[in-house]
């Protein structure tokens, strides 16, 4: 996202000093801010995703307290 973004804002400094016309501007400007767009949505949708997981493990995390005393119980056939 660090990578669009500086073309980003190199592409807005291009047009600022006139090295590029509106309608290289205006494609390209859609193009660096499309992709910021999705790769935002992206991120918030992982985060969405770790935090359902973390909250998952929070909730069950009281069921590998005593790992070594459910695996000391099991038999030799459980154990692989």
């Amino acid at each position: 996202m660090i990578d669009a973004e500086r073309k980003l804002s190199a592409l807005e400094e291009k047009w600022i000093v006139g090295e590029i016309n509106k309608t290289s501007f205006e494609k390209w400007y859609l193009e660096y801010n499309d992709k910021i767009i999705k790769l935002k949505m992206s991120i918030e949708n992982l985060k969405y995703i770790v935090g359902k997981i973390i909250g998952i493990l929070e909730q069950k995390i009281d069921l590998l307290i005593d790992v070594k005393h459910i695996f000391n119980q099991g038999s030799l056939l459980q154990k692989r």
